[in-house]
């Protein structure tokens, strides 16, 4: 009945890519879930007749976008002060869905958050 192994793709895969040009640098980061096979049963109501399990469901991959520009600023000494700005999930990408779970997708295997933005300043001495 799918309840002794959990369902989980056979292909994960993060893809980075950096330009750096003196202070300045830009990070794109493509990461890449495969499809997979849901193992698991699901069990549901449809309307007047009894309820219905179904066990061939595929689960769509899934693909996000992060990206990031960092700013170094050395202010004189050694210890420079680091600027960062980034998105992750750039273009808000919806997980695949999954019919078996109450959330409707496979929170152990993706990120449901969506799009994300993030400062950071970082100071080391």
């Amino acid at each position: 009945d799918g309840g002794i192994v959990r369902s989980m793709p056979d292909n994960k895969a993060n893809f980075t890519v950096n330009f750096n040009r003196q202070s300045h640098s830009v990070t794109g980061i493509v990461r890449y879930i495969a499809g997979y096979d849901n193992l698991g049963a699901v069990v549901f109501n449809s309307g007047a007749n009894p309820p219905k399990t179904r066990m061939d469901e595929t689960i769509d991959s899934f693909v996000t976008f992060d990206v990031q520009y960092n700013y170094l600023w050395e202010w004189g000494g050694d210890s420079p002060l680091s600027f960062t700005i980034g998105a992750v999930n750039a273009f808000d990408e919806d997980p695949p869905n999954r019919d078996d779970y109450n959330q409707g997708f496979d929170s152990t295997t993706v990120d449901p958050r969506g799009r994300r933005f993030y400062l950071r300043l970082l100071q080391t001495f």
